[in-house]
């Protein structure tokens, strides 16, 4: 649910979060979640298996693995023969954002880089869905779909900071902050 207290591997799907977050919830755990963040999850899950229903697509959850590293893995939402579908609930304001920049978050597109790469996958398509629609905000589901090809340089990229970062694990070496707020 990427809500428990510990994982034993680096998940695929949060690769674009900082490398020193990542090492500190491998190490030492995550915060326990509040009961808001399990409500926001579980009616994410709902959405999500809808939405996925509605398309006509039935959730996998294959496991996908990296070939360099056992430690480095994740989870689909469905696999298809060359493709991969990951859905992703958000709240109306970023759902409208996305839908204005007319591309996938950062860290989605990040995440499915990583399963494109190493679950042999041409493409991947990201389904957003909203959670809270305003009334009369939207005229039909409100549900996006970006097609995403793999991009060798962004994968090689990540890569190489997944292995930096189960690198510093291995020597208990905390790797620096890169996004200002966890440094502290």
């Amino acid at each position: 649910s990427g809500l428990e207290d510990r994982r034993p591997y680096l998940g695929m799907s949060g690769i674009g979060n900082c490398p020193r977050k990542l090492y500190q919830e491998f190490v030492n755990g995550r915060k326990s979640p509040t009961d808001q963040q399990h409500w926001y999850c579980w009616t994410g899950y709902l959405h999500e298996a809808a939405i996925m229903n509605l398309l006509g697509i039935q959730p996998n959850n294959l496991e996908i693995v990296a070939n360099f590293d056992a430690r480095f893995r994740g989870h689909v939402d469905h696999a298809g023969d060359k493709i991969v579908y990951e859905c992703k609930s958000v709240g109306w304001d970023k759902f409208t954002r996305i839908r204005a920049n007319n591309q996938p978050q950062r860290e989605h597109n990040e995440q499915v880089q990583m399963y494109l790469r190493h679950g042999g996958f041409e493409r991947a398509q990201i389904i957003y869905i909203a959670r809270d629609v305003p009334h009369r905000e939207f005229d039909g589901p409100p549900f996006w779909v970006f097609d995403v090809r793999a991009d060798r340089t962004l994968a090689d990229r990540l890569d190489r900071k997944a292995s930096e970062i189960l690198a510093a694990i291995d020597k208990l070496d905390m790797p620096a902050c890169t996004c200002g707020y966890c440094r502290y």
